[in-house]
């Protein structure tokens, strides 16, 4: 075996982290502890260099020494071997010398992280304690609106809503109910979410507002049904429909039933043909039960029949 180049090391890319530099500190310190971690094993493969090296010098100087008596150009050469060997083995030592430095360098630089954590977390109690002292109030505990303080003070979590739920027609019940005492809200199926609001004069609808004493239940979120009761209510509905029809004979009517969810009886049906009706040709629309409308397509004439042009035809029902 040969001597061999002492192993390259690593150098740090980036620079190493400083306690007086708390800006950088947590940055630089994730980088400098996986340098750190390389570098250990690069140490332990100049360490296992160096014993090499010097055991081929120390080989090397010990079969110069027992050639000698051999012959004089052999101990020349053998003697300029050995001194090859020896710079060599310096070499390698001052390497080994190097690794240890780096070595000291990186332990520092990993005793100053220690030391920068614990000076944080001393200064934080040392601020826990001042604030102690002079009387400072906590938040240990209490709540706040939607969140609390942990008790350890280690950090928040969401203070819960209670939620009561009641049944549409039990909703006169929010006003025997004093505010806050057995729900934060309450939901009424079929009307909203509510919330009891202290000292509110809003009046009382039955619908958006329940007094009770010391204020009252506001309304916050309305229900899907309460919402198309109060406003779709107030808009016409418009939907198409598919009119197959080809003719009508003479003295004939014809009933075409056409799906409409959300009509009621007595609600007003206007039909809209997509071309102009024919002569001797009349329509008519009428909700004939919940959810259902019937157009009527009657001819007048009596023995003449009516050609018709299929198509989508619109209806428009006003709710009443």
């Amino acid at each position: 075996m040969a001597v061999e180049n002492p192993p390259p090391l690593t150098p740090l890319a980036t620079a190493a982290p400083q306690r007086g530099n708390r800006a950088t500190f947590s940055l630089l310190v994730d980088a400098f502890v996986t340098w750190l971690i390389a570098a250990v094993l690069q140490f332990k493969a100049l360490g296992q260099n160096v014993w090499h090296n010097a055991t081929e010098a120390y080989g090397s100087a010990l079969a110069a020494a027992m050639s000698q008596g051999a012959a004089s150009a052999s101990a020349s050469a053998a003697g300029a071997a050995a001194g090859d060997a020896h710079d060599r083995a310096d070499a390698a030592a001052a390497s080994a010398s190097a690794a240890g430095l780096s070595a000291t360098a990186a332990a520092g630089s990993a005793g100053a992280a220690l030391a920068n954590a614990t000076s944080i977390a001393q200064m934080g109690a040392s601020v826990l304690a001042h604030a102690a002292l002079a009387g400072l109030p906590t938040l240990a505990g209490q709540r706040l609106k939607g969140v609390r303080v942990n008790a350890d003070e280690s950090g928040l979590e969401m203070a819960e809503f209670v939620t009561a739920v009641k049944a549409y027609e039990d909703r006169a019940d929010l006003r025997a109910i004093a505010g806050g005492l057995v729900a934060t809200r309450y939901l009424v199926r079929r009307l909203g979410l509510f919330e009891w609001q202290a000292g509110s004069v809003e009046p009382d609808d039955d619908a958006t507002s329940f007094r009770t004493v010391g204020g009252a239940w506001i309304m916050i979120a309305a229900d899907p049904d309460f919402a198309a009761e109060c406003w779709l209510s107030e808009l016409p509905l418009r939907l198409r429909f598919n009119m197959t029809l080809t003719s009508i004979a003479g003295n004939a009517a014809v009933d075409i039933t056409v799906p409409a969810p959300g009509v009621a009886v007595g609600d007003l049906v206007a039909v809209i043909p997509v071309v102009a009706l024919p002569v001797g040709l009349s329509v008519s629309g009428v909700v004939s039960a919940p959810g259902t409308v019937s157009v009527r397509l009657s001819n007048s004439f009596t023995s003449t029949s009516i050609a018709l042009t299929p198509g989508y035809w619109g209806l428009q029902v006003t709710k009443q």
